[in-house]
Protein backbone atom coordinates (compact mmCIF):
# COMPACT_ATOMS: atom_id res chain seq x y z
CA UNK A 1 0.00 0.00 0.00
CA UNK A 2 1.10 3.83 -0.70
CA UNK A 3 3.30 4.96 2.38
CA UNK A 4 1.48 7.76 4.31
CA UNK A 5 4.87 9.55 5.08
CA UNK A 6 6.87 9.10 1.61
CA UNK A 7 6.37 8.09 -2.26
CA UNK A 8 7.12 4.74 -1.15
CA UNK A 9 5.15 1.77 -0.55
CA UNK A 10 4.77 -0.36 2.55
CA UNK A 11 3.62 -3.54 3.19
CA UNK A 12 0.10 -3.84 3.99
CA UNK A 13 -1.29 -7.68 4.18
CA UNK A 14 0.41 -10.64 3.18
CA UNK A 15 -0.81 -13.60 2.47
CA UNK A 16 -0.36 -17.03 4.09
CA UNK A 17 1.38 -18.72 1.83
CA UNK A 18 3.88 -15.73 1.35
CA UNK A 19 4.76 -15.71 4.84
CA UNK A 20 7.99 -17.63 4.61
CA UNK A 21 9.71 -15.57 1.99
CA UNK A 22 8.22 -12.10 4.07
CA UNK A 23 10.08 -13.78 6.97
CA UNK A 24 13.11 -14.30 5.45
CA UNK A 25 13.45 -11.34 3.94
CA UNK A 26 12.83 -9.09 7.06
CA UNK A 27 15.36 -11.51 8.52
CA UNK A 28 17.86 -10.32 6.17
CA UNK A 29 17.02 -6.73 7.07
CA UNK A 30 17.53 -6.98 10.39
CA UNK A 31 21.00 -7.51 9.46
CA UNK A 32 21.53 -4.26 9.20
CA UNK A 33 24.62 -3.08 11.67
CA UNK A 34 23.26 0.23 12.17
CA UNK A 35 19.28 -0.74 12.47
CA UNK A 36 19.26 -4.57 12.82
CA UNK A 37 18.22 -5.95 15.73
CA UNK A 38 18.13 -9.83 15.44
CA UNK A 39 22.28 -9.71 13.83
CA UNK A 40 23.60 -13.19 14.04
CA UNK A 41 20.39 -14.29 16.39
CA UNK A 42 17.88 -16.27 13.45
CA UNK A 43 16.80 -18.60 16.43
CA UNK A 44 15.64 -15.76 18.56
CA UNK A 45 14.21 -14.20 15.69
CA UNK A 46 11.94 -16.94 14.56
CA UNK A 47 11.15 -17.65 17.85
CA UNK A 48 9.78 -13.94 18.41
CA UNK A 49 8.08 -14.00 14.59
CA UNK A 50 6.60 -17.68 15.31
CA UNK A 51 5.13 -16.42 18.92
CA UNK A 52 3.59 -12.96 16.98
CA UNK A 53 5.98 -10.95 19.49
CA UNK A 54 8.19 -9.65 16.41
CA UNK A 55 7.87 -6.18 15.85
CA UNK A 56 10.02 -4.41 13.54
CA UNK A 57 12.58 -1.20 15.01
CA UNK A 58 11.30 0.87 11.98
CA UNK A 59 9.27 0.95 8.63
CA UNK A 60 9.97 -1.23 5.65
CA UNK A 61 9.74 1.17 2.53
CA UNK A 62 10.02 0.31 -0.84
CA UNK A 63 10.18 2.24 -4.00
CA UNK A 64 7.52 2.53 -6.92
CA UNK A 65 9.69 0.76 -8.94
CA UNK A 66 10.75 -2.11 -7.10
CA UNK A 67 7.15 -3.37 -6.22
CA UNK A 68 4.40 -4.87 -7.76
CA UNK A 69 0.95 -3.87 -6.81
CA UNK A 70 -2.19 -6.72 -6.72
Amino acid sequence: MKCGFSDGFVLGCLQDEDDEKVRDFIYQAEQDEMFGTYIDQRDEFLRDWESEEYSPTGSLVFKEEDVEVN
